[in-house]
């Protein structure tokens, strides 16, 4: 039996959803491998550019960076990734993501715990803040300490042992520059338990944004992007309450890796189709939540030529250079994304989402999708003649008729430059 069933709340209304929306800076940009002698600045800068990405994410690794106590820099691909961070901050608005990780054998090697190798890492966290003060970098304290990167063999490392290197090297990165934003946290994946160590310690007091990697395509249930947005979301209500109780504002959250592989022959692996669908979603979902100042692809181009291993396959890049649907998704979306302008989110059904938002004066969009197998059927009311499918799904849509549409996984778009009302939405069951 079909029922026509009404969106709740059809008509959708463009707020604001908090305070910075309308004029914080949102970045999108992706993660590169220059700092581990895999990639070459110029082609790097060359895809960013291409992208109208603003930002890139990439390592100065401590081992590289000082290699003689206390003498710092000098290192052929150390230079090379500073090189390319400089490079970067040349670019209007650009701002690079700095990972400050992994051992030292000066020190020990393995998770700096001891007092001279947290002191030791704190001095090298100031060095590179020092040589990229006045480009307003990102420094990420660590990568992924609570999945044991880093450590040998990889062990979990505890949240208090972490909360003492990041307030240390905090301290030092402020004193060196003062335009930098620290970012603590780096978890892999939503990890509750570690995260509410974490802030029991009051390390995040000294720190600038929480960042995380909410990887869902190895989630067992549900690998799709409205998986990886809801640990978001609990991960958001977590510093909320933490800073409720601090007396603080809530730190914003930085996605600093996300991305789903693209291969037949790996377990995790989803179509390239898939892919581009997914990058979108999450791109759309997470613009619209005002705790989210970025989000960093991982990765730019892939990081192998080997299908059958997961961290091959992830790139928006294929291995001959050529780009892959999603950077394509990520080129058409980068500058409205970037723009200060409020997105909003809503979930019609459990299956059916829409963002709405602008991407300049007068330019409305309304996004719509379904992960339902088959597609959902929608009725889509209220166009006008300057509302048409976007981009490349058909021509203008003529009159203020009822438009029929099924949404799928990949996004449907309507567009309008100059429309002074939204359209209504109701979902055909």
């Amino acid at each position: 039996m079909s029922a026509r069933i009404a969106v709740a709340g059809v008509l959708l209304a463009f707020c604001c959803c908090a305070a910075w929306a309308g004029a914080g800076e949102f970045l999108v940009g992706a993660s590169t491998h220059v700092g581990q002698g895999r990639q070459q600045v110029g082609p790097v800068l060359a895809r960013i550019d291409r992208l109208g990405l603003r930002s890139l994410r990439d390592e100065v690794y401590w081992a590289r960076y000082e290699q003689a106590p206390g003498s710092y820099g000098g290192e052929r691909i150390a230079e090379r990734v500073i090189g390319l961070f400089e490079a970067l901050s040349q670019r209007p608005l650009a701002r690079p993501l700095v990972v400050l990780d992994y051992g030292n054998r000066l020190y020990g090697g393995g998770l700096p715990i001891s007092p001279e190798a947290v002191d030791g890492f704190a001095r090298y966290a100031e060095a590179v803040a020092r040589r990229l003060a006045g480009s307003r970098p990102i420094l990420e304290i660590w990568n992924e300490w609570n999945g044991g990167m880093g450590a040998h063999p990889p062990t979990t490392g505890r949240a208090e042992d972490y909360a003492r290197l990041a307030v240390a090297a905090a301290k030092r990165i402020r004193a060196a520059a003062p335009d930098a934003t620290v970012l603590m946290g780096s978890t892999a994946g939503y990890d509750g338990k570690w995260t509410s160590r974490l802030l029991a310690t009051g390390a995040l007091r000294h720190a600038d944004g929480f960042s995380v990697h909410p990887y869902s395509f190895r989630h067992h249930k549900d690998r799709s992007p409205e998986q990886a947005i809801r640990w978001l979301d609990l991960l958001h209500d977590r510093l909320r309450l933490w800073a409720d109780d601090a007396g603080v504002p809530p730190p914003p959250i930085y996605v600093t890796e996300i991305g789903w592989p693209v291969s037949g022959e790996t377990l995790h692996g989803i179509t390239e189709a898939l892919q581009a669908a997914y990058v979108e979603r999450f791109l759309l979902m997470a613009r619209a939540r005002d705790y989210v100042r970025g989000v960093w692809w991982y990765e730019l181009a892939d990081g192998g030529r080997d299908a059958r291993k997961v961290e091959h396959v992830f790139g928006l890049f294929r291995p001959d250079t050529t780009p892959r649907p999603a950077a394509e998704v990520v080129e058409r979306w980068s500058a409205c994304l970037q723009r200060a302008a409020p997105f909003e989110a809503r979930a019609i059904t459990s299956s059916v989402h829409q963002v709405s938002g602008s991407c300049g004066p007068g330019q409305r969009f309304v996004a719509v999708w379904s992960s339902a197998p088959g597609g959902t059927r929608l009725v889509v009311d209220g166009l006008g003649a300057s509302w048409s499918l976007a981009p490349g799904r058909g021509s203008r849509i003529d009159g203020a008729g009822a438009l029929a549409l099924t949404v799928g996984e990949q996004p449907v778009v309507l567009a309008s430059e100059t429309a002074e009302d939204w359209p209504r939405i109701e979902v055909v069951d």
